[in-house]
């Protein structure tokens, strides 16, 4: 069972299959379940449908979540039970919970420790560094990050390191030192780019959308966006697609084209109704309300 990660603190996901594929492994596993598999079996099993349902149904997700730490508590097994923990904070991540997420992510991270796990530590880091940079500790996001980076460069793990500096640009973003992001995304595109990797692409070019549009060249931000739009839906990335719809929907909006502008917000809100995520559905209306009274 491979290691998960949630990469980002704007609720984009590493995207491991196509909607089609995804919805082929939910079935598999659904099937193995169905053959009366052992503990040890049945809770990987669990920890990967709570993975796989991450992206499009949070309901099942958390199904599944739960009952895999009840059943990693019963069988006493700690490796399976952080990768539990681990999922839980995934998902409450992706709903905005990072209170909840914090706390099953540090509950992972005990149990790793004891276990020696250095490797999952380091990712346990990455998704520390998400939520305090959802909740605007930029300083410990920053240094979760480059201890991750630090890690993984060290191993020689390319992948996750550039996924990594990619989520720190973003905090160089939010901190508006924006030779610093472009730096960190520059390395990750490059890298995401070789390697075809539609995911990483989906959330580097969002934030380079945004440092354009931040820096007042929308041109080159729609260009970007776009580029997002365009990688998010190759990896079905929905929470990544609505969010790159709210944004053109908010530039469209700061130009005084409403008509356009809620032909976007529609799109990001219907997917986000598609996705159960409440919390999402609130935020972005929030956001579209005060924005259409500022303007």
């Amino acid at each position: 069972m491979y290691e998960k990660i949630i990469l980002s603190f704007l609720l984009f996901t590493i995207c491991f299959a196509e909607a089609q594929n995804a919805q082929n492994l939910i079935d598999g596993l659904k099937k193995d379940l169905k053959s009366n598999p052992d503990d040890k079996k049945r809770a990987t099993i669990y920890s990967d449908l709570t993975w796989y349902y991450l992206e499009n149904n949070m309901d099942s997700a958390s199904v599944y979540g739960n009952k895999n730490i009840i059943l990693c508590k019963k069988i006493k097994n700690s490796k399976l039970l952080s990768q539990a923990y681990a999922d839980l904070g995934a998902l409450n991540l992706r709903k905005e919970n990072f209170k909840l997420a914090k706390e099953n992510y540090l509950i992972a991270c005990e149990i790793r420790k004891k276990n020696n796990d250095n490797d999952g530590l380091a990712k346990i880091n990455i998704n520390l560094g998400s939520i305090y940079g959802s909740q605007q500790d930029y300083i410990h996001a920053t240094k979760s990050y480059l201890e991750a980076i630090k890690y993984f460069d060290s191993k020689r793990n390319d992948t996750i390191s550039s996924l990594t500096k990619a989520n720190l640009a973003l905090i160089f973003q939010k901190t508006k030192n924006y030779p610093k992001a472009i730096k960190y995304l520059d390395e990750a595109i490059a890298f995401e780019i070789k390697n075809k990797m539609t995911n990483g692409l989906c959330n580097a070019y969002i934030t380079l959308g945004n440092i354009y549009v931040e820096t007042n060249d929308t041109v080159k931000g729609v260009k970007f966006y776009n580029k997002s739009l365009e990688n998010c839906k190759l990896c079905d990335d929905k929470l990544g697609i609505s969010t790159v719809y709210q944004l053109l929907g908010n530039l469209t909006l700061d130009q005084k084209k409403i008509n356009e502008s809620n032909i976007y917000f529609k799109k990001s809100n219907d997917i986000l109704k598609v996705l159960n995520s409440e919390s999402e559905i609130e935020s972005s209306k929030l956001y579209t309300t005060q924005e259409l009274i500022n303007n």
